[in-house]
């Protein structure tokens, strides 16, 4: 098992590398770094959000402890990371020299793709809520709709492995 200090430690590092992608991202000048820039923060707001999710299937799993409040937290976390995901992915960038997993049906289904964000945003927060009530089952269930909402985006949005 996997102590809370390492878990509530994994948390706080996920949000470390999210930050410093962001100050990353943001000192790049020129319109061909801008698009580098987009795309390295939105990487950036994924993999937070993935670390999240990550540390959250850990916990419901039972493979390590997690404090209810950091649960919690994760699910708000994952939630607040939505509105900054739809205005990084809302200009293209076909321009970037950055390799990127997102594909251009992200932009030419354009509605159907800030729909999943929002609903992600939404879903987390019943996530949070969920972890708030403390019934283990309503959990499970929070989580399986966020991960089922989160695997539309990349089955539908993201380049094939």
């Amino acid at each position: 098992m996997i102590s809370n200090k390492v878990v509530s430690l994994g948390a706080v590092f996920a949000m470390m590398i999210m930050a410093a992608g962001l100050a990353q991202a943001s000192s790049h000048g020129g319109n061909h770094n801008k698009a580098d820039a987009l795309v390295m923060e939105r990487e950036a707001l994924m993999e937070g959000i993935g670390g999240s999710m990550g540390a959250l299937a850990c916990y419901l799993k039972e493979e390590c402890k997690l404090e209810p409040k950091i649960a919690k937290r994760l699910a708000v976390g994952i939630s607040a990371m939505a509105k900054p995901s739809i205005e990084a992915f809302r200009t293209p960038t076909p321009t970037a020299s950055k390799k990127t997993t997102a594909i251009a049906k992200i932009w030419t289904d354009w509605d159907q793709f800030e729909e999943g964000l929002m609903s992600m945003s939404t879903k987390a927060q019943g996530l949070a809520e969920a972890i708030k009530n403390g019934k283990m089952g309503d959990i499970k269930a929070a989580m399986g709709e966020l991960g089922k909402n989160c695997k539309g985006c990349h089955d539908n949005f993201r380049e094939k492995k």
